[in-house]
């Protein structure tokens, strides 16, 4: 593949609400990049995460907690955490019948 334009990534990135601050460092997709999410906070991060479709600004939705890193991320609420430690969380989860 091709090595990607300035305005090839501007566009990418702005086809998903986002803006594109810096580009000077990219040479290929897993260069570092620097946008701007819609709300105005500033991401570091390469082309190939953004592209994922599981990409969010980190700053925005920090609540977001990965379960499985193979698995799409999921939102979770504190009042289901029992306890955590530093990699995992354990999580109360009631079966009522």
């Amino acid at each position: 593949m091709a090595k990607l334009t300035h305005q090839q990534i501007a566009d990418e990135v702005f086809s998903r609400g986002y803006e594109l601050v810096d580009d000077s460092a990219y040479s290929n997709m897993n260069s570092r990049i620097i946008i701007k999410c819609p709300q105005g906070h500033l991401v570091e991060t390469c082309l190939a995460d953004f592209r994922k479709v599981s990409f969010i600004c980190p700053v925005c939705d920090k609540d977001i907690k990965f379960i499985n890193p193979n698995a799409v991320p999921q939102k979770l609420q504190s009042s289901n955490i029992l306890f955590q430690t530093k990699h995992y969380y354990f999580l109360l989860i009631l079966y009522i019948q």
